[in-house]
């Protein structure tokens, strides 16, 4: 019966509806202040200024990188992503192939209008094991203490018995790597990113 049943389940997951964007993707400004000259050395920057604050060390690159997307046009490309990691930790693309490689297959992540999106090299979603980021999820981002805020979330969604449950909003806390994701239905999701997702 479970042979019977499965296939179906399938083809129905296949199926699923595109997600509906409430506009359309901007197109992406021109190469500015974000990308150029070197991610790594903007991140590098960034990391030091974050010293003397209580930022978990092991996850001050994320963070540092978060604040350099929350700025007003920025623009990062997946290949300059990869690059600072590569310069970072050249391991990571050997201990965490799956999030390196779909980080790679971003086309660009920039920042409009205060609205940051993700657009993908092949217009398909980034899939980081049980969480999709599809072509043109965008956030708005703040801070509430200590956590990072990704709001009016859309695109993004975690898979659970063949069915995409959409995020709302995502909660990060940068003392301990906690991520809590608010469901636009459902009850919310946590997890640390430390423990749970890099195995640290």
């Amino acid at each position: 019966m479970i042979k019977l049943i499965l296939p179906i389940f399938i083809v129905l997951a296949s199926c699923s509806p595109a997600y509906k964007f409430t506009s359309p993707m901007p197109s992406a400004p021109p190469l500015a202040r974000g990308d150029a000259p070197d991610l790594f050395a903007k991140i590098s920057t960034e990391k030091e200024k974050l010293k003397g604050h209580p930022v978990d060390p092991e996850i001050d690159g994320l963070v540092a990188f978060i604040n350099i997307v929350k700025e007003l046009e920025t623009q990062v490309t997946g290949q300059s992503i990869t690059a600072a990691i590569d310069r970072e930790n050249a391991n990571f693309k050997v201990k965490h192939k799956n999030i390196y490689e779909n980080l790679a297959r971003i086309k660009v992540i920039f920042n409009n209008a205060g609205t940051v999106y993700v657009s993908t090299r092949d217009g398909e979603p980034l899939e980081f094991g049980d969480v999709s980021v599809e072509n043109g999820s965008r956030a708005k981002i703040s801070r509430e203490g200590n956590l990072i805020v990704f709001n009016q979330v859309e695109g993004i969604y975690g898979k659970a018995a063949f069915i995409k449950m959409y995020v709302a909003t995502i909660q990060f806390n940068e003392l301990n790597g906690d991520i809590k994701a608010i469901l636009k239905k459902g009850p919310s999701k946590s997890v640390n990113l430390k423990k749970d997702i890099l195995g640290t």
